[in-house]
């Protein structure tokens, strides 16, 4: 699968998945509004989902999820639905960068596919999180067990993957600007 994507990757598809990208950022900053207009709580949690490496337990969770009412978890699983998307897009986006920028760094050598992993990785983890935290909705007696913890590791994971995919892609750019630095260096005699 990894090849494949890596082999498919043009120019034309970075771009249809970063116009994918940047649609679904814009439905969900538009319908985030709405959402907390539906619920009419102004709380100071924030979606479980965009937890920057904090590691939360079965009590920040019931304070965010308490705060709703049960009629009201239907627009919060929706953005998980939207989620799935997001994900998807994010997934392409980066594989498609990834594996555009490394083509011409490898340039005829071996290519490293296995790049491809880590966007996977990141995507994989965000749909884990967004699974656990849907069953923590749907199920409020699974928030007393460890399916907080386990969200917060997949949430973890999540992160550090869409760090190792920033690196991965500034490495990628520092080689090819330092490959074209050195290319057009006179020759000394």
């Amino acid at each position: 699968m990894f090849r494949f994507i890596y082999q498919s990757a043009t120019a034309a598809r970075l771009a249809a998945s970063i116009i994918c990208m940047v649609l679904i950022a814009l439905i969900f900053s538009h319908t985030s509004g709405i959402y907390w207009q539906v619920i009419g709580w102004e709380g100071e949690v924030r979606l479980l989902d965009l937890e920057f490496f904090h590691f939360y337990g079965a009590e920040y969770a019931d304070t965010f999820l308490d705060a709703m009412t049960a009629g009201r978890y239907g627009p919060y699983l929706g953005f998980y639905v939207l989620d799935l998307f997001f994900a998807m897009a994010y997934f392409f986006m980066f594989s498609f960068a990834i594996a555009l920028i490394y083509r011409r760094v490898a340039r005829g050598g071996r290519q490293p596919y296995w790049l491809i992993a880590i966007p996977f990785t990141a995507a994989l983890f965000d749909l884990t999180e967004n699974g656990l935290i849907s069953t923590m909705v749907v199920l409020p007696q699974t928030r007393i067990i460890s399916v907080p913890e386990l969200t917060s590791i997949a949430s973890m994971v999540k992160w550090t993957a869409q760090g190792a995919v920033a690196l991965v892609i500034l490495a990628g750019i520092a080689m090819l600007v330092l490959r074209r630095f050195s290319d057009r260096a006179p020759a000394t005699a």
